[in-house]
């Protein structure tokens, strides 16, 4: 058995190759877009069923996210991405879980080695997923940052000058 890093390429559409960890993220995504718009589509000022989950939920998460900030102007400006990425991340690992994931697929040839392609793999498999959410985290931190503070008192945390405080 060999593991592989990268994710396998199983069909391109158009010049995109789609890969196994690609379609299980598509597949993700379409379900928790699915969930979350049954939930709220025939919403009740007293919640029931799937709508009372997800505002378990999500009430959980934004009171996690008010904990931490402690601020519920900033945590609700900041809620949509959190919740985004935690509620991705954790169906995406569960998917992982899935008997048969990694392992149903196609005899073929991978790098100069025969071995099983698998159809299906966990998004948190593939090294570009977890460097596309990281890079995402970062970079919309430093953007509300910047939003926050402007660009110019922003800047000045990043060029101290080594006379300010010479002793630390």
């Amino acid at each position: 058995m060999e593991i592989s890093i990268a994710a396998e390429k199983l069909f391109s559409i158009g010049a995109m190759p789609v890969t196994n960890a690609l379609l299980i993220g598509v597949i993700v995504s379409a379900l928790l877009i699915w969930v979350i718009t049954r939930a709220t589509k025939n919403r009740t000022l007293v919640p029931r069923g799937v709508q009372n989950v997800i505002e378990i939920v999500f009430e959980a998460l934004l009171n996690l996210v008010e904990s931490v900030t402690q601020d519920k102007k900033q945590a609700r400006q900041f809620f949509p991405l959190i919740a985004t990425i935690f509620l991705f991340v954790l169906i995406s690992n569960w998917a992982g879980l899935l008997p048969g994931l990694g392992t149903v697929g196609v005899y073929g040839e991978h790098n100069g080695h025969h071995t099983i392609i698998p159809f299906l793999r966990s998004t948190s498999a593939d090294l570009n997923f977890t460097l596309a959410l990281s890079l995402i985290a970062v970079l919309s931190v430093q953007f509300a940052g910047i939003a926050a503070l402007g660009i110019m008192k922003y800047g000045k945390k990043f060029l101290i000058s080594p006379f300010h405080k010479p002793y630390g």
